[in-house]
């Protein structure tokens, strides 16, 4: 039985929706998803990574609080799996506030992928991920650097799996 069909069974909630789609690539399966949300918040996530259980509640705290409409966060990487091994459970820290971010995404990613909440009634710009690029959230960043504001919050909400089949790992850039 697939995966998805042991979490319908399980949780058998009629407010999750799972949808297939044929291979449309990392931004087309992001875009197709973004045109199914019907809530306020778009929360990210990698399948094998795993978020702390006040995530949500952090993020979407943080954003009803500031005028920023994309709240990311500091991540702590594993190796192999959610328990930190090699890495020793390093934590990776990113630029707080929404100039701090955009200063430094001059250089490298300071907003996360798989750390971002994002406040879709407070977007002025669509929200819509690059289907030619191959680095689709560095891309969508730039863009909304425009006319958006962001923050990352101090804690430690997502557990971020570094593995050797990770897309990162596996493409070169160029």
């Amino acid at each position: 039985m697939p995966e998805y069909e042991r979490f319908t069974k399980r949780y058998n909630r009629p407010d999750i929706k799972i949808y297939q789609i044929q291979h449309v690539g990392i931004a087309g399966a992001l875009n197709y998803g973004i045109q199914k949300c019907k809530g306020r918040y778009i929360l990210r996530a990698d399948g094998d990574d795993a978020s702390v259980p006040e995530r949500m509640a952090v993020q979407i705290e943080t954003l009803q609080k500031t005028d920023a409409s994309v709240c990311g966060s500091a991540q702590r990487l594993c190796k192999n799996g959610i328990t930190p091994e090699l890495t020793d459970g390093v934590i990776q820290v990113f630029p707080r506030s929404n100039f701090r971010i955009k200063l430094a995404s001059c250089y490298s990613n300071s907003i996360s992928h798989p750390t971002v909440c994002i406040d879709r009634w407070k977007l002025r710009h669509a929200l819509v991920y690059p289907e030619h690029e191959k680095h689709e959230d560095y891309e969508l960043w730039s863009i909304l650097a425009l006319t958006e504001k962001f923050v990352n919050v101090s804690a430690t909400l997502v557990n971020y799996r570094i593995h050797s089949g990770q897309y990162t790992n596996t493409t070169r850039y160029g």
